[in-house]
């Protein structure tokens, strides 16, 4: 009787054991790196065993974050990923009836008018065996319009709409997808992670940070984020996307995807430019395998970089498209080098900016290079950057001055205010990083440009400050352009005159005016009581800066005003 007690006991004892291994086991977090990496080998793909798919930002055991790391030196030219087109999740390849798809029918594409709905499919063409080798396609509009016949040349596929479509596909046949282990890394990524899924708290601020509520005043500054509102809701409305699990793979296939095309293994690299950058790719939608390798050599530890806006199918963002806009689509703020795009006054200013390295290759603290993309900025363009880096200045001094209590629902505690915050801490993080980078791009820019006293804050002595409607100190004017323009105290004056005879030359009938040429911009126009000025620069020629006098303005004037004296003096 005792032995049998005592064998309950251990019954009992390894029963609960068991019990709680597995509970253990069942909690445990995936190791999404490994599945993929053993999926992507089995479906005929190539990892190199010199590479590790592990989880970034530390190495916490739940990080939903990973990045892929070389063991050892990977020599330049060595291919690292072979990732087979069967295994790009993508739209089916034959267009179905009740497809959604893009017809080039005059129509409004901001309200949706060029979407259409595939109503019928007529075959066109067959081949000597038979099998259908052209169609044409009857469409109906999301604005009611229908057009019939249209040819496949007049449809766009590259749809995200059929890709999300493909995803909720993918995720209902659970293990037995053939993409099972990719569609669960999906499912285990954060959600909200683009600045289009923000909280309305979150957006809020940081149009705050773009400037959105003194428009009137200034130019907002980039990236756009009312565009990417637009056409996401434009989205959102004729994919029809109904649940939480299709708007979720909506964004992920906007932060992730090459337009409707989604790359396993390969998307889990991250985004560098410049020294970062280490490897480069064929064509996504060309031969049957997307192939990775190393565009210089690795070091062992280091991580595999790709880029976002540099790469070969991506041409359309080599200019335009910098580090406001990667923040918007993709939800980082990018390392060094960075490149930022302003727009307030119809022309690009643009320059590529990165730190400064030491001999060893290390980082010089608080030293940084740029680089004018698109030509220097004007004495406008320089008061723009100052007013918009004060601006900045006065909101981290409040609103970002104190980071909420995230572990609340609720929490006022943003200085000088009563807002309450309820955002992710995500997305403050996001804001507070992305605040910092503007003001340090627009930092290096003012001093590129000779503006030494860029930090309007009341302490300097050739600032001219002036307030807003609600009395908010942060407009300020360039008061030293001496520091901005060519010093013109040279002993070879009159050679360097001599080398720009039409800089201000008007000619016989004007016609080398900025106004008759269309290659000037007005910088500033001020109207006195006696004449008119306006200052302008030659853009296309060498960007030098004159100014005009109206003296006809002047001549009318000045006679009006003789005749009155005559007039009261009676003569």
């Amino acid at each position: 009787m005792r032995i049998s007690l005592l064998s309950s006991s251990v019954i009992a004892l390894l029963a609960s054991t068991a019990t709680t291994a597995a509970a253990a086991a069942a909690a445990a977090p995936v190791n999404h790196g490994k599945a993929l990496r053993d999926w992507m080998v089995a479906s005929g793909g190539f990892v190199h065993d010199g590479l590790e798919i592990k989880r970034s930002f530390g190495s916490a055991e739940d990080s939903p974050f990973y990045a892929i790391e070389a063991q050892r030196l990977l020599p330049q030219g060595t291919v690292l990923l072979k990732i087979p087109q069967s295994k790009l999740v993508k739209p089916h390849d034959e267009i179905a009836v009740g497809d959604r798809v893009y017809g080039f029918f005059e129509g409004n594409y901001e309200e949706g008018g060029m979407m259409a709905t595939v109503t019928q499919i007529h075959d066109v063409e067959f081949d000597a065996q038979g099998k259908v080798v052209y169609q044409t396609y009857d469409l109906k509009y999301v604005d009611g319009d229908e057009e019939f016949e249209v040819p496949a040349d007049n449809i766009d596929r590259h749809l995200n709409c059929a890709t999300v479509k493909r995803l909720v596909e993918e995720m209902e046949l659970g293990e037995a997808s053939g993409f099972a282990p990719y569609i669960n890394y999906l499912l285990s990524q954060p959600k909200g992670q683009l600045p289009p899924a923000w909280s309305p708290e979150g957006k809020e601020l940081l149009n705050e940070v773009l400037g959105e509520i003194v428009s009137q005043q200034m130019a907002p500054l980039p990236p756009e984020l009312e565009l990417a509102d637009r056409v996401e809701d434009v989205m959102m409305k004729t994919c029809e996307l109904e649940t939480d699990v299709e708007l979720n793979f909506f964004h992920l296939l906007n932060q992730r995807g090459w337009d409707e095309v989604l790359i396993p293994v390969f998307d889990m690299m991250s985004h560098g430019n410049g020294r970062l950058l280490n490897t480069d790719h064929g064509a996504v939608r060309e031969g049957d395998m997307v192939i990775v390798k190393a565009s210089r050599d690795i070091q062992k530890g280091e991580e595999l970089y790709t880029t976002y806006n540099m790469c070969p199918d991506c041409e359309n963002r080599y200019m335009g498209y910098g580090t406001p806009e990667l923040m918007r689509d993709y939800g980082f703020v990018e390392n060094f080098p960075q490149r930022w795009f302003f727009w307030p006054f119809g022309r690009a200013i643009s320059f590529e900016m990165d730190q400064v390295l030491d001999i060893d290759g290390k980082v010089v603290p608080e030293e940084y290079t740029l680089e004018w993309l698109e030509g220097r900025p004007t004495h406008r363009m320089l008061v723009y950057f100052r007013n918009q880096l004060v601006r900045l200045q006065t909101l981290v001094k409040t609103t970002l001055s104190h980071p909420p209590n995230f572990s609340d629902t609720v929490v006022a505690g943003v200085a000088d205010t009563n807002k309450a915050v309820t955002m992710p801490e995500s997305e403050w993080n996001t804001i507070v990083q992305f605040t910092q980078a503007t003001m340090l791009a627009l930092t290096q820019a003012l001093k590129k440009s000779g503006v030494s006293d860029y930090l309007c804050d009341g302490s300097t002595t050739n600032v001219d400050s002036t307030t807003d409607e609600n009395n908010s100190e942060f407009f300020c004017n360039l008061a030293s352009p001496s520091q901005i323009y060519d010093d013109l105290s040279k002993p070879d004056l009159d050679e360097w005159v001599d080398d720009r005879p039409d800089t201000c030359n008007a000619g016989e009938n004007d016609e080398n005016h900025p106004y008759h040429r269309n290659d000037g911009e007005i910088l500033q126009a001020i109207q006195s009581p006696y004449q008119k000025i306006e200052f302008y620069s030659n853009l296309e020629r060498n960007n030098d800066t004159c100014f005009m006098l109206d003296q006809g303005t002047y001549f009318v004037i000045l006679q009006g005003f003789l005749y009155s004296l005559s007039s009261q003096i009676g003569i």
